[in-house]
């Protein structure tokens, strides 16, 4: 597992991938690039407010964790992705975004990004991150 910070996160853009950039509503100008894995988008506005954290485990396993954490700290019903692995809830009056990206077989990135009263909010995006990574590593 590694974790990793806005300045490491800087980084991967190198990793990004199209399919992430389509999840985080880029406009269609933007530079990405797409390499023969999935991966996380670097830029800017993803790393304000974004916490992630890269796990040897199945992205499936690491995706149900994600489900059963959000399920008890959302305040209302999360909405999830299947196909993209992907879930929306509201913790703590913010709005989050989880994205659980295969990196391979036994290797996954899970990454979190979080709004709260507007603004990108750091601190919540990695509180949810962390409780999500109790469960999966206890």
């Amino acid at each position: 597992m590694i974790l990793t910070s806005h300045s490491s996160l800087r980084s991967l853009v190198l990793l990004s991938s199209l399919a992430l950039a389509s999840w985080l509503g880029l406009p269609s100008g933007c530079g990405t690039v797409a390499m023969n894995f999935p991966s996380v988008m670097a830029d800017e506005d993803f790393q304000k407010g974004a916490a992630s954290m890269r796990y040897s485990h199945e992205a499936d396993l690491v995706w149900i964790h994600v489900k059963e954490t959000l399920a008890h700290l959302s305040s209302r019903k999360p909405d999830y992705n299947e196909d993209t692995l992907h879930a929306f809830a509201t913790v703590e009056a913010g709005s989050i975004q989880v994205r659980v990206i295969r990196l391979g077989e036994d290797n996954c990135l899970m990454a979190v990004r979080a709004r709260q009263y507007g603004v990108f909010s750091e601190e919540l995006a990695r509180s949810v991150l962390d409780r999500i990574h109790q469960e999966i590593e206890p």
